[in-house]
């Protein structure tokens, strides 16, 4: 299991000392320093040992082959599974635990009819758009779990933190909130696959939209997830960085930050595995432009098809393209 990286919560460039120390937090936490993205200091901290499990699947090492390099683990006590009224037949649990900077990690766990232990549910594992939380498994287990799928979602980080950080500083805060939304990620799969009643050798990643840059990392990273499908979601997402009107030494800067957390730099890690976009002709926040840059970096097996309106839809209206595949791939 793994856990976070940098306490979110400070914007900080120093870690704890219960933290492990990983390059690639350390050269995020060098470019934020030099981006003057934080106004907290840089001062050294002494490491302590983490957990490092680099699983980078397939194709060419990159730096996220060292991503979890040192990240600290989750105290397992710390997890607590509540189970919930049913809905429809299907059950329902929440699973919280503490990371490292004892900030809780929430999310939820739907299993359809018959799961058990004798019969474990192949996984979704839906990482949710900006305005969704947890409570998105429910949804998507609604659409789908007629099928014999289990549902997963957690909150991304967030929507614990609520924060209202603007300018140079949402730079650094968006590069930390996306580190960490894969490091719980992780944590949390490791929480699940211990239960029994879901079956961790068949499970894919979705993600829609923010949660569709998430899924792609997390799934080129699990080794264990069979394929991706990334619904409204693109590539380069540096091109954001244009708002902030940066000189174009910091600019340079501040684009290999976002790089850091962007699907483009190990979308092509996916393969051999199956990875599927599913994008809007009128989306008026990922621009098409976007959605071919993160196709073009793929490689094969992949697909990706285009749907009428724009960036909101209800869920239910992808079952017809995304069932063929979710059974294709997870053999359901």
């Amino acid at each position: 299991m793994f856990s976070s990286s940098i306490n979110s919560r400070k914007l900080g460039c120093s870690r704890s000392a219960r933290t492990g120390g990983t390059p690639v937090v350390a050269w995020i936490v060098l470019l934020a320093c030099l981006l003057t993205l934080s106004g907290v200091g840089c001062g050294p901290d002494v490491p302590s040992a983490g957990d490092p499990r680099p699983r980078v699947a397939s194709g060419p090492k990159t730096d996220f082959e060292t991503f979890f390099d040192g990240e600290p683990v989750p105290n397992p006590e710390s997890a607590i599974w509540k189970e919930l009224p049913p809905a429809s037949g299907r059950q329902r649990f929440d699973l919280t635990f503490e990371r490292w900077d004892e900030e809780t990690v929430s999310a939820r766990l739907v299993l359809p009819q018959g799961a058990s232990k004798e019969n474990p549910a192949p996984l979704i594992y839906y990482f949710h758009r900006a305005v969704e939380t947890r409570e998105s498994a429910d949804a998507v287990a609604a659409v789908l779990s007629d099928r014999g799928f289990a549902v997963l979602a957690a909150d991304h980080p967030s929507i614990r933190r609520h924060s209202m950080t603007k300018g140079r500083d949402k730079i650094l805060e968006t590069v930390v909130l996306s580190r960490d939304a894969v490091v719980d990620a992780r944590d949390v799969f490791d929480f699940v696959r211990q239960r029994g009643d879901v079956d961790p050798r068949r499970v894919v990643a979705v993600g829609a939209s923010q949660g569709s840059n998430i899924a792609v990392i997390t799934g080129a990273l699990i080794p264990e997830i069979r394929g991706v499908a990334s619904i409204v979601g693109g590539g380069n997402r540096s091109r954001g960085l244009k708002e902030f009107n940066l000189p174009e030494r910091k600019a340079g800067v501040a684009g290999r930050l976002f790089d850091s957390v962007d699907a483009d730099q190990v979308v092509s890690s996916i393969a051999p595995r199956s990875f599927l976009m599913i994008n809007a002709k009128e989306d008026e926040v990922v621009e098409r432009e976007r959605a071919e840059a993160l196709y073009r970096q793929a490689k094969d097996p992949k697909g990706i098809l285009w749907i009428a309106g724009g960036h909101r839809f209800p869920f239910e209206t992808l079952k017809p393209l995304l069932l063929p595949w979710l059974v294709e791939v997870l053999g359901a």
